[in-house]
Order: C-alpha cells, then structure tokens, then sequence
C-alpha cells in the first residue's frame, strides 16, 4: 500500500505554488494536468455508453470538471456538463466555451430540474478544497439532488460541501460520493469530523504537485511492522509494562488494559503487573492469571499518594500504562506529578489521568521519561479548550510539552509534534466502552521495544485491525465487546 500524505489546505496551496513556479507552470496548465489525470482515471471506472454528467461550480474544480468532460466527449463518451450557481471566473467561462465549442451538451441548474439530465453516472465537481462555510442556495440544492439519484458518483478532489479541512461541515449539506478522486495528497478533511462518511474510497492522483515532507503521512503496516521473534529469546527481551488502575466504581477498566498489554505479544511486554488498591486485591484475585498483581494504598479504594509503592512500581518497568478506572481521585494529580518527574521510562496516560491533568497541563513540563497521551477529542478538548481540535493543534500541544499525543476518533492522529501519523484502520465496533483501555495497555506493550511515537502508531493501528477482523468475523459492528477485541489481538 502506497504511504500517501495527509495535507491541509495551506499546505497543498503551497505544494502547488512551488509545483508552478519549479516547472514554469500557469494556473491553466496545472488544470490541464488535472484533466490529464481525470481522464485517465474515469476512463477506466465507466463506460462510454453510460451517460455521465459533470455538476461543475465556477472556480478551479469546476475548470477541472469541464476540461476533463471535453476530453472524454472527444473520447467518445456520452457526457454532460450541468453548471450550479451564477458566478464563473473568467478561466471557468473560456472552460465552458471550449467544451461547448467540442459538442459537450451544457446546461445550467437554474434553468433544469433534476428530471431533465438523467445520469448514469455523476461527478461532482461543485467545490474545491476552498469551502471554509456550509454549502447554501443552488449549491446545496446541487448536492442534495446528487445524493438523491441514487447514480454513481465520483468526488474530484473534495465531496462538494465538506471543508478539506474540517471534514463534515453541516448534516445532509455534502456529496455522498462512491469514490473520491483527489490530486496529489489526502486532504486531511477527507478523514476527520465525519469526513470519511462521504468520501468512499479515496485515490491520490499525480498530477505533478510534490507534497513531499509536507503535512503528515497516512498510517501502513509497513510503518509499524512486527518483527518475527528469535528462537532463543526470552521474556526479560520484551520489557515490562505495569498498569495502574482500578476503584470502587470501576473495577473492569485496567483487566482490559493489562490483558491487551499480554496480548501484544510479538511486539509487546514479556512481563505485565497489574497495580490496584489494595483494599480491592480480593476482588482481582479470582480472576488475575496471566498476569501479575500488585496492591497499592488506599482508602476506600481510591489510590493514595504512596511515593515509595509508585518508586517501588517504577523499579522495574519498561513501561507504565496509568488512568484506567480509576475515578475521580483527589490525590491523582499528586501521582501523575510523581510519576512524570521519576519515571525514566514510557508513561503511557488515559481516562481518568487524562481527566485528572486537565486541572494543570503544565504538570507534562520536565517529565524524565518518555510520555504518551491517548485521549479523545473531548478529553483533548478538556485539556486545551480548543473546541474542534485539528491535526495541527494535536501536534502544537506534543511539541510544546514533548509528548506523543494519539488523538483517538474514526481517524486517530498521532504525533510527537514534528511527525504526523493519520490512522483510518478500525470499525464501529470500537464505539464501545473499554476500546480506549485496550489502546492504552498495547501502546504500553508496544513502548517496551520501541520508541515513543512507532509504539503509539502500532497500538492503534493493531487495534483497529483487530477491531476489524472481529467485525468480519462477527459479521456485526453493533454486538461485540472489548473482551471480543481483546480475545482476537491475541493473534498479534
């Protein structure tokens, strides 16, 4: 699989410019060059006889619609270009003179209904990846007349009505397209904020544009291989991970995390320590096996600050996965403090932790050991204010504290600010309680044997394969649980 970039608009606008002024380019060429692509694409994806319609705006990616509708009409296709809105840039209108000029039939929306072009097949080329609002007017009446024909519909570059930055901007106000042909790097408003529920498949076109360096780059297996074990290795050669969690309220949360720590087997932890209240040993007793445990003081099940049990916790591990379970705690930020200046190894931070650091971020400054954070876009949100968390906040808030950050959502981004990774692995079966958990204890197992971001990588991307070998398997999203995602990342 092609390890494609993700960009924001800033980014391929960039790409571009230099892409024109490197190869003495116009803005007109680089159209040309689009259509060159399009053409190429479309040819092979439908046949001649179908009657495909082109919905193209006034802008670029209207340009592009209505060069590559010329070529196809000269190709022999049987196609038509049906125009949406009243304001055209003059590269637009010599577009649209030129195609009229081939035989292409052209129509405009306000003069036609829906009934009066019958396609086969659509593409959608209203908008760019310039849309920063919601579509309006005989925009969005476009959109929603695409989504209602129930035809074959192609996105270039952008589904019309999403923002190539943002994704999703309004219900029921973006192209629901079968396919998504985009130029030259995955906009990273395809995967984020219900983008990917109207992309369909997303190919990367070359039209010439380097966005090399640029942005981040789209998750592989190859990026987070796991490599065969040798014969003559040992337990003690894959590291440690302890988990502390657990209370009262929620006594389930860290079996998951340590259990998927011992399920990261081929990458993971030889040894994993189960670290609990001590009042609440009993309860784990009967049901710990492949794990150690360990009791940790307490009172009334909620952790104390004990800075002798937490150095006698960090003594030997390689790895500390921490938050799982274990409430509103008063003396959590005390324990986080102690861990962060002590601990020399990778703290993997979660839940309640998580919860606990949003009373003061600054606690992250000067941490000894590497630090991993795994939170959701709302707990992101808690810890920053920042209501729709973007990429490139996710990376300003890891480089200005040094941490790894895996911003967990149907795209997880994971960054250590200088590097981006975008994960799309995973399934709606991951839309449970627990899933977090079982991320948290596989990075943890993944940070034994390798370096901070790569094991925060391998621990949602190995999760979410999982997630959808078990949807497969299932053949559901809605019934399996974290203990069925947890029994199958035992085939890691």
């Amino acid at each position: 699989m092609v390890a494609h970039r993700v960009v924001s608009v800033a980014e391929i606008k960039a790409a571009e410019q230099s892409a024109m002024t490197a190869l003495g380019l116009t803005e007109a060429a680089l159209i040309d060059r689009a259509a060159a692509a399009l053409f190429d694409c479309l040819a092979a994806r439908i046949e001649p006889q179908e009657h495909t319609v082109f919905y193209v705006g006034g802008g670029n990616n209207g340009c592009d619609g209505l060069a590559t509708a010329r070529l196809l009409h000269m190709a022999g296709y049987r196609v038509s270009v049906k125009s949406v809105g009243d304001t055209f840039s003059q590269e637009n209108l010599r577009r649209q003179r030129a195609a009229a000029e081939a035989g292409v039939p052209l129509f405009n929306a306000a003069k036609v209904g829906a009934g009066a072009v019958c396609p086969d097949v659509v593409i959608d080329c209203l908008f760019g990846f310039g849309l920063n609002r919601p579509a309006a007017g005989a925009y969005l009446a476009a959109i929603r007349e695409i989504n209602r024909q129930g035809t074959r519909v192609y996105s270039v570059d952008v589904p019309s009505g999403l923002s190539a930055d943002e994704g999703e901007l309004g219900r029921d106000a973006a192209v629901d397209a079968g396919e998504t042909l985009t130029f030259s790097a995955v906009k990273q408003g395809l995967l984020l904020y219900g983008g990917r529920n109207h992309t369909g498949p997303v190919t990367v076109l070359d039209i010439g544009v380097d966005c090399a360096g640029a942005g981040g780059v789209l998750l592989t297996e190859a990026d987070v291989p796991l490599t065969k074990r040798p014969i003559d290795s040992h337990k003690g050669d894959y590291g440690r991970v302890k988990v502390i969690g657990g209370s009262p309220d929620m006594p389930g949360a860290p079996f998951m995390a340590a259990e998927a720590g011992m399920a990261a087997l081929r990458s993971g932890a030889g040894r994993v320590t189960l670290c609990v209240p001590e009042s609440l040993m009993p309860a784990y007793q009967a049901r710990v096996t492949e794990t150690m445990l360990r009791g940790l003081p307490d009172r009334a099940g909620l952790l104390c600050f004990d800075g002798g049990a937490l150095d006698g916790v960090m003594e030997s591990a390689d790895a500390i996965a921490v938050g799982m379970g274990l409430g509103q705690n008063p003396a959590l930020p005390e324990i986080l403090r102690h861990l962060l200046r002590r601990f020399a190894g990778t703290l993997v931070l979660d839940a309640d932790a998580l919860n606990a650091l949003a009373g003061d971020v600054s606690v992250l400054s000067g941490h000894r050991g590497a630090v991993i954070l795994t939170p959701h876009i709302g707990e992101f949100r808690r810890l920053t204010g920042i209501e729709k968390p973007l990429p490139a906040d996710a990376a300003a808030f890891a480089g200005r504290y040094g941490v790894t950050v895996t911003l967990k959502s149907a795209t997880t981004v994971i960054t250590d600010g200088a590097r981006i990774y975008y994960n799309t692995t995973g399934s709606p079966v991951l839309a449970k309680g627990g899933s977090g958990d079982l991320l948290a204890g596989m990075t943890a197992a993944f940070a034994c044997t390798m370096p901070a971001l790569t094991a925060a990588a391998a621990g949602s991307y190995y999760l979410g394969k999982t997630a959808e070998r078990v949807a497969a398997k299932t053949n559901s999203e809605r019934s399996p649980v974290a203990s069925d995602i947890l029994l199958e990342a035992k085939r890691l």
